[in-house]
């Protein structure tokens, strides 16, 4: 049996915290440049162990 997935590509795109940062690039370096920058800028969750 198949799953197919839908969204509203609005309302994803505006939960992007780095979207404007992104928005002005044009090579696929840019972007991930981009995304790492933003990274460094925010805290990471920590691990946290999946239960079984």
């Amino acid at each position: 049996m198949s799953m197919v997935w839908s969204f509203e590509l609005d309302a994803v795109a505006s939960r992007v915290r780095y979207r404007n940062e992104i928005a002005s690039t044009t090579t696929p370096f840019e972007v991930s440049a981009a995304i790492e920058a933003f990274r460094d800028t925010i805290p990471l969750r920590p691990h946290r162990t999946i239960p079984a």
